[in-house]
């Protein structure tokens, strides 16, 4: 997705991402509370000093995405939680959350 700029901006732009230099990456830990949650990925895109970063959740089989994950990625999506450390998310500017699901 991060190397076909048609695709990475058709997916994203819906979800009010920048045009800009994006990068993907699969089961980052991310720290909550005691437990750290891997979500399936995260893409960040980033322009003029402007990052907008994402939580991917995917469901295969009829599997349901349970109401306790997607709080739980909420949580960390959270502004104080998405920041610099040892994880390759670093938070600047407010936050805005949102759920899309087919």
């Amino acid at each position: 997705m991060a190397q076909v700029p048609e695709v990475r901006r058709r997916l994203t732009a819906a979800f009010g991402a920048p045009a800009g230099r994006m990068e993907t990456f699969t089961e980052v830990s991310l720290p909550h509370g005691e437990t750290p949650r891997r979500p399936d990925g995260v893409i960040r895109v980033e322009r003029a000093g402007k990052l907008w970063t994402a939580l991917v959740e995917t469901k295969t089989n009829g599997n349901p995405l349970r109401a306790e994950q997607v709080q739980n990625y909420m949580d960390i999506a959270a502004p104080a939680r998405l920041r610099g450390g040892d994880h390759p998310l670093q938070r600047r500017g407010p936050s805005k959350a949102g759920r899309w699901s087919r």
